[in-house]
């Protein structure tokens, strides 16, 4: 069973079936371009049968291209999963779907695709006659429902070919009335369906031009039925029982009767106290900072009886200045001018009588 699969034509023929299957989806879809021109011809021209009838063609064209696409699709996943065919010897669920598919679509397209009896055959060998039979009459319904219908040779529904038809007249502009009986076939309500408001019967069995009952109105049934009493008014102000509030099991009506009436706690009142309020402020406003003068800063006279030592006092006794200016042989004072020297002899002996006097 297992002797006759070869799986390098198996692959490349797969392959070849997904250009195939490409080129025939470019193809019918531009046929179906022009036929559509042709059908807005025939309903510019008043020639709707003629027009339903290339429509149907369109139809037919249209389902094969999109079951072309789906068989492209199984070949493409058959060539992804390419290693469960040749290394496993039962059929690997993943690629049943697939299998079963293609299998079932060959003979159907033969014409158009030459290639798809070849992998047919191949898998004819590889997973013996009695799956391949089964997988043609669809026994084990492993094929895809899609594909079935599609490929299927009865005609297409009489709703879709008015859709078409509108479509068409739509899309190049031309007037169109589609027929009236299809179209609430299509909205699922045929004229024996439609609901009848005017004999519609009631609760009571009657008529139904007039409320529940009958055809005068009321109640009552019109045509014989069962009359129903009227409901009585509700009065606008009725007497409601009062709610009797439940009381617990301690509950004593006697002590409550005795207790002494509680009364709000009070402080006491001090007349003597000022009246505060927390709404005024208390006391002259504080002064503004422009107000307030600066504060002159004095030095401290040191506190009386404080023992301080006698400190020496500032010497008057500064010899003058020499007249000459040229500052040859004079006496330079103690204190020096700019630029002049300091005798340091007269400083240190002034330090000393300094120190002696301490």
């Amino acid at each position: 069973m297992f002797k006759g699969t070869s799986f390098a034509k198996l692959k490349s023929n797969l392959k070849l079936s997904i250009s195939r299957f490409k080129l025939l989806e470019k193809k019918k879809t531009e046929q179906a371009t022009k036929a559509r021109k042709d059908i807005a011809d025939y309903i510019s021209g008043g020639k709707d049968d003629r027009a339903r009838i290339r429509v149907e063609h369109i139809i037919r064209e249209d389902y094969i291209v999109e079951a072309y696409e789906m068989l492209e699709m199984y070949c493409d996943l058959l060539l992804a999963r390419f290693g469960l065919i040749e290394k496993m010897k039962e059929l690997d669920p993943g690629i049943e779907e697939a299998v079963a598919t293609l299998i079932w679509a060959a003979p159907r397209i033969y014409s158009d695709v030459p290639e798809m009896k070849v992998i047919a055959d191949q898998f004819l060998h590889k997973y013996g006659k009695e799956f391949f039979e089964k997988c043609r009459d669809n026994v084990n319904a492993n094929v895809n429902d899609k594909v079935r219908h599609r490929l299927s040779i009865g005609p297409p529904p009489k709703v879709l070919i008015e859709q078409y038809m509108m479509e068409i007249a739509k899309n190049f502009k031309v007037p169109f009335e589609p027929d009236p009986s299809i179209m609430l076939e299509a909205n699922g309500m045929v004229a024996h369906d439609l609901i009848d408001l005017g004999n519609r019967p009631g609760p009571s069995g009657g008529g139904a031009s007039g409320g529940y009952g009958g055809g005068s109105g009321g109640y009552g049934g019109g045509g014989g039925g069962m009359a129903f009493p009227p409901m009585p008014a509700q009065q606008p102000h009725m007497h409601q029982p009062p709610v009797m509030e439940e009381k617990p099991p301690w509950y004593n009506p006697n002590a409550e009767a005795a207790a002494p009436e509680s009364k709000p706690f009070q402080y006491p009142s001090n007349p003597s106290a000022p009246t505060v309020s927390f709404y005024t402020p208390m006391g002259p406003p504080p002064p503004t900072y422009s107000a307030v003068a600066p504060k002159s800063k004095k030095r401290e006279s040191p506190p009386p009886g404080a023992d301080l030592p006698d400190l020496p006092s500032v010497p008057t006794n500064f010899p003058a200045k020499s007249s000459d200016s040229s500052g040859s042989g004079g006496e330079k004072p103690p204190g020096g001018g700019g630029g002049e020297d300091v005798d340091f002899d007269d400083l240190t002996r002034r330090f000393e009588e300094l120190k002696r006097r301490k």
